[in-house]
């Protein structure tokens, strides 16, 4: 599996290079992890569904960069009735560019109001979207810095923000190669201790199998 989310006693794995255009596999948690369902991807796709994969309460969103108009979410709903998840109308970039791969990364976040938050990346747009709501109406797009290589200090202003960091905070990545994640929180660390901030927060980002 290229990603797997889990919540409760119910496991997704993303599959986004088996079948024709990828396979979604969900798992029940009945004394061990048993299949019980498998997913194809909608009749759009042309393939990776599954690239990355999330859960909230009723719902799994499985993202599907490559798919046409810059890339989608694929979204299915729990029927409780029929004990399965059936398809839903899926998601498009609110801002759609060419090979933008939107659904390159998705992550569902709860939020104040309860409506939850779902974050979506689009690694050819150098951007995330926030999108939030039972319509999910777009809340912000998080851009990459400019001047800076693909990738850098976007994962720390992500990551700031999720985690409840004004818009407005300061965000700063560093890179010791494998060491990264503990220069982030000396460094987080040090800044607390001369006084250049109240508080912080430190850590590191690593996905050796996107690499």
């Amino acid at each position: 599996g290229a990603d797997l989310a889990i919540l409760g006693d119910v496991l997704v794995v993303g599959a986004p290079t088996l079948g024709t255009h990828g396979t979604i596999y969900v798992y029940r948690n009945v004394g061990s992890w048993t299949l019980s369902q498998q997913l194809t991807p909608p009749a759009w796709a042309s393939g990776r569904v599954g690239s990355a994969v999330t859960l909230d309460a009723t719902t799994l969103y499985a993202g599907a960069p490559d798919a046409p108009d810059g890339g989608r979410v694929a979204v299915w709903t729990w029927d409780a009735i029929a004990a399965t998840f059936l398809p839903a109308p899926d998601l498009l970039s609110p801002t759609p560019i060419a090979d933008g791969k939107f659904g390159a990364a998705v992550a569902w976040a709860p939020s104040a109001d309860n409506t939850g938050r779902l974050w979506v990346g689009a690694s050819g747009e150098a951007a995330a979207h926030v999108l939030h709501g039972t319509t999910f109406a777009p809340l912000a797009r998080i851009a990459h810095p400019a001047g800076t290589s693909r990738g850098a200090g976007f994962g720390a202003r992500v990551a700031a923000i999720q985690a409840g960091l004004p818009m407005d905070s300061v965000a700063m990545a560093v890179n010791r190669l494998c060491s990264s994640g503990l220069q982030g929180i000396v460094t987080t660390a040090q800044n607390i201790l001369l006084g250049d901030c109240d508080y912080g927060v430190g850590g590191g980002v690593e996905v050796m199998s996107r690499s």
